[in-house]
């Protein structure tokens, strides 16, 4: 830039003494003081044009920070706000484990004709297990035995033949919950009864359906009981 101007200047000098009028030496000093503050100016608007320009880019950059820390504040209030509610979420149904272990669910039936002369408090024994994942039904005694914690869903389909009828009771650890009474009684007609339940077991507990009085039920897999694990608990 030095250099630059006192070749400028070495110009207009030259100039001065090639012109045919000749000026005097104040004349001389003059101009050569007006040209050197007309170049002198020219170099500060020239720098001033500069930093305005980087402060112009410093502004646009310090706005394209500015917008990125709303955008990840913002960012970060839909995490904190997705936590809360996972956290709620988790705390509302903590105590379900779903799928938290193997599989546990059966389905067996009375296989003979008919169950006769059945006495109060009879265990109703469904030989015939078309499924049974999970081993916790046992056939032989008629007993289903929960392997975990867990809410479970039973359900029993009972028939009995015209003019007979028997009251099925659905018995949890040694007390009966309810009951299913299918009545054929004046009837030229099989009937059915059924129910369902949803229950909370402990490990070790014991379900199993018995008659409650005596009576008479129908057999030849038309007698169903079911059940399966919906949920292990805490």
């Amino acid at each position: 830039m030095k250099f630059s101007t006192f070749l400028f200047i070495s110009f207009c000098f030259f100039q001065i003494l090639w012109a045919e009028d000749i000026p005097s030496r104040k004349e001389l000093e003059v101009y050569i003081q007006d040209l050197l503050e007309a170049k002198i100016r020219e170099n500060v608007e020239a720098r001033d044009l500069a930093h305005q320009k980087e402060l112009e880019a410093l502004q646009t950059r310090l706005n394209q920070a500015e917008r990125r820390i709303k955008d990840l504040e913002q960012h970060e209030s839909k995490i904190d706000a997705l936590s809360v509610y996972t956290r709620n979420a988790m705390f509302a149904s903590k105590r379900y484990l779903m799928n938290g272990g193997s599989p546990v669910g059966f389905m067996a039936c009375v296989s003979v004709p008919d169950l006769v002369n059945l006495g109060d408090k009879h265990t109703i024994l469904f030989d015939r297990v078309m499924t049974n994942t999970g081993g916790a039904f046992h056939n032989h005694t008629g007993v289903f035995i929960a392997p975990s914690k867990g809410l479970y869903a039973f359900t029993l389909s009972a028939m009995t033949i015209p003019g007979k009828a028997q009251y099925l009771a659905f018995v949890k650890d040694g007390v009966v919950v309810s009951h299913v009474y299918p009545d054929a009684r004046g009837t030229q007609s099989d009937q059915t009864a059924a129910n369902q339940w949803v229950m909370e077991l402990n490990q070790g507990s014991e379900v199993w359906i018995q008659t409650h009085y005596a009576g008479e039920i129908h057999g030849n897999c038309f007698t169903v009981f079911s059940g399966f694990l919906l949920s292990e608990m805490e």
